[in-house]
């Protein structure tokens, strides 16, 4: 097949082809639908400015991250002019030509941002892993209407998702895999010269009236995650870590007057300008773009997270990462991060050195919000195994308890235990036994049915346990040293110590 013009080859086809004719610029190539001609850079450089628009306050493409799919059509079209022979070579300048244009339209877009001086500002971990930079997915198809091709034969048919409801999105997917989806939903076939899939017999034959056809551009842009870091306090029994949900007889009811995650994902999530929703799939339950809240382990919901009575630098309230995807904006460190520890804590001063801010519904995070490296986030709870745990706890006792009682188990510590898994959370936990340590213990008598414990522990010690015993299930507890029933009326974590030497010294 060939055009009954042939002046419709573009210089790049002819040489290509073999062939030397007089070229006719302001006609689009019978073999390259244009991808060539001077017209498709500027066309695919106007497209990524509009992805990229809403992205506009910080503009740094990712070096590694980026793709162009060209359509397979021109392959095709390169072979039914008769030249088989380069079909190769002429597929390998097509993906170099695609790769090469791109980065030279992401660098012009750069420029024209000025983003290389707001990137100094940045500590190291942002610029070596490119955190918040954005990456860039474009998809070219032939204009023309075609049928489809049926590669039932080659590739598996994606798997069908329930249509997301709002307590089941979560965060993931790949936002190349949703436009191609999003392409498809318009009834068009992404054929790529990347994808091995090729019509069914070759029996596909595009009209000659193809020759005056030209190319679509799809685009999608998306900022990579970027993290940041801090410790948290919080002052109230009715606030929990994370949204507690509870599913009773088939209605949902939340637990508690707020949560932590609650009082600062949605502060960041406003100062970085929203997250992007261009990039999810409709039809998924999942969503590419989100704010992750992620903590060094987690207390009860009745159970505060506070600073020690005695301040010590060591010892802060719980480390948690945010992990950010395809937000708009990334924050800038000395005038962004400071303005959301403002905000979540509700000014710069705290009524009480035992907390963070002074934030009424008693969250609030360390001044010392950071970027961190990716590594932070996804070893933060490995880290929590080195951690120790301090805790003040009071309780109560069945039998008279004096201050002579309590001083004679100081000798025990620290102290071994085992626990079973706590019946309260067997539902969720497998049942086995754990051996902890209660490092260091305080105690002091309130009354005679009523005292004060200050404990260290190391990590995964459950503390209401070690004080009723949890029937029998902790060995030993505080309720079989006293021989009578013993119960924890309240609990507050007093700090958290993130050395990983602590545990060891502290054993020796």
């Amino acid at each position: 097949m060939a055009p009954e013009d042939e002046n419709l080859f573009c210089a790049t086809c002819q040489t290509a082809l073999g062939i030397r004719l007089p070229t006719n610029t302001t006609q689009t190539c019978f073999v390259c639908l244009g991808v060539f001609q001077e017209t498709f850079a500027k066309r695919l450089e106007d497209a990524i400015r509009t992805m990229v628009e809403p992205y506009r306050q910080f503009v740094k493409f990712s070096s590694d991250n980026n793709t162009i799919n060209l359509p397979g059509d021109l392959i095709y079209r390169f072979t039914s002019c008769g030249n088989q022979k380069a079909c190769a070579d002429y597929t390998q300048k097509l993906k170099q030509y695609g790769k090469d244009t791109l980065r030279k339209c992401l660098r012009r877009i750069e420029i024209d941002h000025g983003t290389s001086e707001i990137l100094n500002s940045f500590p190291s971990c942002v610029k070596d892993e490119q955190q918040g930079h954005l990456s860039v997915a474009v998809v070219v198809l032939p204009t023309v209407t075609r049928p489809p091709l049926d590669t039932s034969h080659q590739s598996k048919s994606r798997k069908k998702r329930k249509k997301r409801t709002y307590e089941e999105v979560s965060q993931g997917g790949d936002p190349r895999d949703n436009l191609e989806r999003r392409i498809e939903q318009q009834g068009k076939v992404v054929w790529s010269i990347n994808s091995s899939t090729q019509p069914v017999g070759g029996a596909w034959d595009p009209p000659k009236d193809e020759a005056l056809t030209d190319v679509e551009i799809h685009v999608a842009v998306w900022r990579r995650p970027f993290y940041v870091k801090s410790c948290y306090t919080k002052t109230r029994r009715d606030v929990s870590q994370t949204p507690f949900v509870v599913v009773d007889a088939g209605v949902a009811r939340t637990r508690g007057v707020t949560s932590v995650e609650e009082q600062i994902v949605p502060i960041l999530t406003q100062h970085v300008g929203g997250i992007s929703t261009s990039n999810n799939n409709e039809d998924s339950n999942l969503v590419y773009g989100k704010c992750k809240f992620h903590a060094s382990g987690r207390e009860d919901l009745d159970v505060k997270m506070l600073l020690p009575s005695k301040p010590n630098s060591d010892i802060t309230g719980r480390p948690f990462v945010c992990e950010v995807t395809d937000a708009l904006e990334i924050p800038l460190p000395t005038v962004t991060l400071p303005k959301i520890v403002r905000e979540i804590n509700h000014g710069d001063e705290s009524p009480s050195h035992r907390s963070y801010g002074s934030n009424p519904l008693g969250v609030g995070i360390a001044p010392e919000l950071a970027f961190c490296p990716s590594s932070s986030y996804k070893n933060l709870q490995a880290e929590t195994e080195d951690k120790v745990k301090f805790y003040g706890c009071y309780c109560w006792s069945e039998k008279p308890v004096t201050q002579e009682i309590l001083d004679k188990f100081t000798a025990l510590f620290p102290l071994k235990i085992q626990q079973a898994t706590p019946i309260r959370v067997l539902h969720r936990r497998t049942n086995m036994k754990r051996t902890r340590y209660v490092l260091s213990y305080q105690g002091t008598v309130i009354d005679e049915h009523h005292f004060q414990l200050h404990i260290s522990t190391t990590a995964g010690t459950y503390v209401k346990e070690f004080v009723h015993s949890d029937l029998g299930r902790t060995i030993p507890s505080m309720a079989s040293l006293l021989g009578c029933h013993t119960d924890l009326l309240e609990l507050d974590c007093e700090g958290i110590q993130m050395s990983p030497h602590t545990v060891a010294d502290s054993l020796e």
